[in-house]
């Protein structure tokens, strides 16, 4: 559970969601009503990005131990 919640923390994720649910084109629904509802994603995707703090970037052990600490 901790791993589904540590993703949803990812704006990413919200995109791949959105790309993944695209792939379906079912549930009867017509191409406009997808469309809304995928701009509405989106929008909601871009809104979490926006907010969402990234990760600070990790270096390779090798590249730290230049002897500046």
């Amino acid at each position: 559970m901790d791993f589904i919640l540590q993703r949803l923390r990812e704006p990413s994720t919200y995109a791949g969601i959105a790309a993944f649910l695209a792939g379906f084109g079912l549930l009867g629904l017509t191409e406009q009503d997808w469309n809304q509802v995928f701009g509405a994603i989106a929008a909601v995707a871009a809104a979490v990005a926006v907010f969402v703090k990234e990760r600070p970037q990790e270096t390779a052990p090798a590249a730290r131990s230049n002897g500046d600490q």
